[in-house]
């Protein structure tokens, strides 16, 4: 390779990698946070089993197509077709928190991790969703933060001639 790509080839993958690391970072902070959410909520509702149960749907809630939705909606509804309103409505009132929470602070932390303004971040998720599927709602912000980075050596080689 000629030694100006060389040299940006190598500092990309160094960045690459130090940014897959604050990414992952990130999402294990979602983890805990939709854990800490969860187990609070159990608490208060006298969960049975809380901790556990907060760890199983925060593992859940890692993937974006399943979420903590898929395990708290259907228990409620069975909840409350069994009468059980307390626990059922107290269900429904954690899901809504916990999505509303999720929905301010991941496009936040997101962008923080990779550099990325959250709004970029947001719409590079939505963008990688649409094109891709769940992965590339994962793959969206890594690829915007690569084209920043790209754009970002690309002026810096424009400033140094």
């Amino acid at each position: 390779l000629p030694p100006r790509i060389a040299v940006n080839l190598a500092r990309w993958l160094a960045r690459r990698k130090a940014v897959s690391f604050r990414y992952l970072r990130a999402y294990l902070l979602f983890l805990l946070t939709t854990f800490a959410e969860l187990f609070v909520g159990f608490l208060i509702l006298r969960v049975r089993y809380a901790f556990l149960l907060s760890l199983l749907i925060a593992v859940v809630d890692i993937f974006p197509v399943l979420g903590v939705g898929t395990v708290l909606i259907p228990w409620a509804v069975v909840l409350l077709i069994r009468k059980n309103f307390y626990l059922g409505f107290g269900l429904l009132i954690l899901y809504g928190v916990v999505t509303v929470l999720r929905q301010i602070i991941e496009p936040r932390l997101v962008g923080k991790s990779l550099g990325l303004h959250p709004l970029a971040a947001l719409i590079a998720s939505y963008a990688g969703w649409r094109w891709f599927g769940f992965l590339g709602m994962a793959l969206g912000p890594v690829v915007a933060m690569a084209v920043k980075a790209l754009w970002r050596g690309r002026a810096a080689g424009r400033a140094e001639k």
